[in-house]
């Protein structure tokens, strides 16, 4: 399988081209489950994942995942509504496939947003945390076994896994009370125990989900320059005594996401 990956992501990329009539990108965009303010923000032309040659679906029983190209100022961006996640059983090579498709078709930044839960009592649900670093606690990297006929390196320097020149730039963009933090990646579908919960506090995490980690892994072999953001949805295990109720988590969470929608077309017309 992992020998015909680059087969077909090029093809899938040829497609994708083909059918938007654009021989390449700027700026590309992947959200997840629960992130849905940009699917109305973004207005453009739109394809279904299962259009589209040998992409890995999502679950089609909850989510219908879609590709939507839109323009914004003078930049074309490419929009992944619903990324692939480990948990659905794809293999991991597979939940980093929409970025291989963007390294395809030129583009060079790539603005990643998700649902988090906090470790820590210093955010709570309704913050909005840049990802300035993160930990893989997954088990399993995108990079094992593929060997690639791009020149892409597989000894990936992560030393700055998420672009502070692009962190600096939303910081110019907004004047949200963005917080700043370690994202901890697991594989998920079950959520964390408490002890576990506490063991990723104590090692350095923020914030805990099951995306982002692999993707962004995938993004650097690419050399796609990356921003990540969480939009923290509720209180992870680790912090006791919570208060807040389930709707007002969602009701906070939905607001953060409205406020962001704006500070990253801001963004997009920026970089």
């Amino acid at each position: 399988m992992l020998s015909n990956l680059n087969t077909m992501v090029e093809e899938s990329s040829d497609f994708i081209k083909n059918y938007f009539k654009l021989d390449s990108f700027d700026v590309g965009l992947i959200t997840g489950t629960g992130i849905t303010e940009f699917t109305d923000a973004l207005d453009g032309k739109e394809l279904r994942y299962e259009q589209i040659p040998n992409f890995p679906c999502v679950d089609h029983t909850k989510h219908k995942g879609s590709v939507i190209h839109a323009k914004i100022a003078d930049k074309e961006v490419l929009f992944f509504n619903e990324r692939l996640h480990y948990y659905q059983g794809h293999p991991i090579e597979y939940v980093g496939y929409p970025v291989r498709i963007m390294s395809q078709v030129g583009i060079k930044n790539l603005i990643m947003i998700n649902s988090a839960a906090t470790l820590t009592e210093n955010m709570m649900p309704g913050d909005l945390m840049l990802i300035k670093d993160h930990i893989n606690m997954m088990n399993v990297n995108p990079l094992v076994g593929y060997y690639n006929t791009n020149n892409e390196n597989k000894f990936v320097n992560m030393k700055e896994p998420y672009s502070l020149r692009l962190m600096d730039m939303l910081k110019q963009t907004t004047d949200l009370n963005l917080k700043q933090g370690v994202y901890v990646g697991v594989s998920g579908p079950n959520f964390e125990t408490p002890a576990e919960a506490n063991y990723m506090r104590i090692i350095g995490g923020d914030a805990i989900g099951m995306s982002t980690v692999a993707e962004t892994i995938v993004a650097h072999q690419c050399n796609i320059e990356t921003i990540a953001i969480s939009c923290i949805s509720n209180y992870s295990s680790a912090i006791k005594n919570s208060r807040l109720s389930r709707e007002k988590s969602i009701e906070l969470a939905e607001i953060a996401e409205e406020k962001l929608v704006t500070a990253i077309l801001n963004l997009i017309a920026l970089i």
